[in-house]
């Protein structure tokens, strides 16, 4: 067993599809609004990555990969992003000891 991501969506929770890590199981994980289309979605874990996919509202193909934030050294722990319509930040904190603040 790895690291896995399923998504469900909409009220009778219909499986719409899943993310594979390999064996790099994600702990945590943020889901906010981005735009009237898309989500935004963030995974970290055991990689020491900060994983950012788009998530658009409908349409079958729920998972956009958009890019990885290299900067741990040891596994994620907690993921935290401001809601704003121009500029958010990203608080990302590790087993490493540190947290980072990007711009997103």
């Amino acid at each position: 067993m790895g690291g896995r991501l399923k998504l469900w969506q909409g009220p009778a929770l219909e499986y719409r599809e899943e993310l594979l890590f390999g064996k790099n199981l994600q702990e945590t994980m943020a889901l906010v609004p981005y735009s009237s289309k898309h989500l935004l979605l963030l995974v970290g874990g055991y990689d020491s990555l900060v994983h950012v996919y788009l998530v658009p509202k409908e349409g079958p193909k729920p998972f956009k990969y958009k890019f990885s934030l290299p900067g741990h050294v040891n596994a994620m722990r907690d993921l935290v992003v401001t809601e704003g319509e121009k500029v958010r930040f990203l608080a990302s904190c590790s087993q490493d000891s540190y947290i980072r603040l990007w711009k997103i």
